[in-house]
C-alpha cells in the first residue's frame, strides 16, 4: 500500500479513556484570573469507556463513546 496516495472511506480514531480515581485534593492558591492553584494526587483505574473519532457522518470531528466500561460491584455486608 503506497502511503502517499488518500485512503477511501472515513478516519476513524478508536481512543481508551480510562477512569480516574481522586486520592487527594488541596488548594494552594488563587491565581490573578480567579481560578484556583490545586495540588492533587490521582490514579488510573482498570475500566473507563472507549470513544471513536470519525471524520465522516453528520457531525464530521464528534466525539461518541462507543463502549462504557464498568468495575466489578462490591457490596459489604
Amino acid at each position: 500500500m503506497n502511503t502517499d496516495e488518500p485512503v477511501d472511506g472515513p478516519t476513524v480514531v478508536s481512543l481508551g479513556a480510562p477512569a480516574k480515581l481522586t486520592l487527594s485534593l488541596r488548594i494552594t492558591g488563587v491565581r490573578d484570573d480567579g481560578y484556583h492553584l490545586l495540588d492533587a494526587e490521582m490514579v488510573t483505574l482498570d475500566f473507563g469507556d472507549r470513544i471513536e473519532i470519525s471524520d465522516d457522518g453528520p457531525a464530521p470531528g464528534r466525539v461518541e463513546v462507543v463502549e462504557r466500561r464498568r468495575a466489578a460491584t462490591c457490596r459489604g455486608r
